[in-house]
């Protein structure tokens, strides 16, 4: 019994620490997600200057472009 106190105990100030290590960034970003969407103009100009491109490459996108919507402004 005294045991599982312990690891309760134990799990309670690892998951408090970790909360409170997480900056007003982080903390953010969950919240102003939504005002954010992916710079489509941008991706198709990239992909239409690399079309026309002497060496044509494939373009992967891993982390799109965004902008900043109406809302988030």
């Amino acid at each position: 019994m005294r045991k599982q106190h312990i690891l309760l105990i134990a799990a309670v100030s690892v998951a408090m620490a970790g909360c409170s290590s997480m900056s007003k960034n982080e903390k953010m970003s969950a919240v102003n997600a939504e005002h954010y969407e992916v710079d489509w103009e941008y991706v198709s100009m990239v992909e239409k200057s690399n079309r026309n491109g002497a060496a044509p490459a494939r373009v992967i996108w891993v982390n799109p472009p965004v902008k900043k919507t109406e809302e988030g402004r």
